[in-house]
């Protein structure tokens, strides 16, 4: 009897392995397709199994591309010091977290991506313009734009 409980009980997680790994081959394929909203899905369906960065990386990216920015930082907050990290996820979160309003804490990643790779210029202007932005928005009231009446 104890045989048959060991057999089925194998033969349950066996199954469980399957279905996880079809659902993570079709959420690649998703995500190779640029279908994102349905590859972040079944990735987020995925993770619910255990942990596996290389997915977890790719939620985070799918959330990035379809400027879910809320949370595109909460999945790169979590992924951010994994060592599979790249240069490239470095430079996505310093745009994640600009875009959501911490220039400080961007402008942090930025020159932790500056450091490896000292001549982009995109990126030191990114840099620049996080360090910048009190500046921008000290001058941003001084201003009104209106419809001047043109063809109308």
């Amino acid at each position: 009897m104890k045989k048959v409980l060991q057999i089925a009980a194998l033969s349950i997680l066996l199954a469980a392995c399957s279905s996880a790994d079809k659902v993570l081959t079709e959420a690649n394929r998703h995500y190779a397709d640029m279908e994102y909203h349905t590859a972040a899905k079944q990735y987020n369906e995925y993770l619910k199994t255990g942990k596996d960065v290389k997915a977890e990386i790719r939620l985070a990216e799918c959330y990035l591309h379809m400027n879910r920015f809320t949370e595109a930082e909460v999945a790169y907050t979590k992924i951010i010091s994994y060592p599979e990290i790249t240069n490239k996820n470095k430079v996505q979160y310093a745009y994640i977290l600009k875009h959501n309003g911490k220039y400080k804490e961007a402008g942090k990643w930025y020159v932790e991506y500056l450091l490896e790779n000292p001549n982009d210029a995109a990126v030191s202007n990114e840099l620049r313009s996080c360090d910048s932005i009190n500046n921008y928005i000290r001058y941003n009231f001084q201003y009104t734009i209106s419809d001047p009446g043109f063809g109308s």
